[in-house]
């Protein structure tokens, strides 16, 4: 695990002085390197996908890389945003792992079975 961090981290390096006067950086993620422009983030992706349907009944977003904390800071005070694992988060919400995540969606699952009372 130590040299594979260490090898990424390396790559990382190479790629930001090859790509220094391009539009297009290097990012480390949970065992991912990425490269892409600058602007192309999750949260980018949100803002338009929520100018073309700007009303939405409910938004839930989970994760657990560091991409996801673009989503999660893009997204407004009413959604619900969790973040899988330790660490510092923007998300509204943490879990330790996948099981807590696995816990929280199956309990929003049970509660459409509900009705509002009339």
């Amino acid at each position: 695990p130590e040299f594979g961090e260490w090898l990424a981290n390396e790559l990382v390096s190479m790629l930001e002085a090859m790509l220094a006067e391009t539009e297009l950086r290097a990012f480390r993620g949970e065992k991912i390197v990425e490269v892409k422009p600058v602007w192309a983030n999750k949260g980018e992706m949100l803002g338009r996908l929520l100018a073309a349907y700007p009303d939405p009944d409910f938004i839930f977003a989970a994760g657990d890389d560091r991409t996801d904390e673009d989503l999660f800071e893009r997204l407004q005070d009413n959604a619900w945003t969790v973040h899988i694992g330790p660490g510092p988060t923007r998300a509204s919400y943490v879990v330790a792992d996948f099981e807590g995540l696995r816990r929280v969606l199956k309990l929003l699952a049970e509660s459409g079975r509900l009705r509002k009372a009339s």
